[in-house]
């Protein structure tokens, strides 16, 4: 059977906290490092009174305090977030990349063309999950926005399974399935993958194939 099952839900908790760090992010660093700062800045103006600038290089310790404290946070949301998407869909050591870019039955959109796609083979199915929420422990909080975060985050869509009884041949990194009483056409971006997991078929469903195209 092909088909995509339900995507992982347990990382939401985290999703959330990391989220909501990068959009306070600001709030919690900036702004209060630049009123310290100016706060000292102004007192120690006004009043002629030099030691009053303490208060602005506190404001700049505050900066570097929190900062690795949120930086350090979000490090460890954003690595338990890709253990818990690995927990739940568990693929095996022998997955490669793989990109659906195209087919006839309109799994792409919700694949997403070009995605790069953790592909394993396990119990005679051919498993296909994004590889990008792995990405996630490369974002620096500091650098990144939420779109950046939520980009990799949207590109968990679940897991395509493909079984290998229905998988009548690949060809020109095409992967041709039944699909019911009809033909499925999964046009990947290579064929690697099938190279290491599937026996090359050259025969056709002759009479599925002919009314299909």
């Amino acid at each position: 059977m092909l088909e995509i099952l339900p995507k992982c839900t347990s990382y939401d908790n985290e999703v959330k906290q990391a989220r909501k760090l990068i959009q306070l992010k600001y709030v919690f660093l900036i702004l209060p490092s630049i009123i310290i700062i100016a706060l000292g800045a102004v007192l120690a103006y006004i009043l002629r009174q030099p030691y009053l600038l303490i208060l602005s290089a506190m404001g700049i310790l505050y900066l570097i305090i929190i900062s690795a404290i949120m930086t350090k946070r979000f490090d460890r949301l954003t690595k338990e977030i890709s253990k818990k998407f690995l927990d739940y869909y568990k693929p095996n050591q022998s997955a490669v990349l793989i990109s659906l870019m195209d087919d006839n039955k309109g799994f792409t959109p919700k694949v997403s063309a070009g995605n790069p796609l953790m592909c394993w083979m396990e119990q005679e199915r051919l498993n296909f999950i994004s590889s990008k929420i792995c990405l996630l422990q490369n974002l620096k909080l500091m650098k990144c926005s939420v779109a950046d975060f939520d980009k990799l985050i949207n590109s968990d869509f679940g897991k395509l399974q493909v079984s290998l009884g229905d998988i009548d041949h690949y060809r020109e990194a095409t992967l041709v399935c039944k699909y019911g009483s009809d033909i499925c056409r999964l046009k990947f971006a290579d064929e690697k993958a099938f190279e290491k997991f599937i026996p090359t078929k050259e025969y056709y469903y002759a009479s599925h194939k002919k009314e299909w195209q």
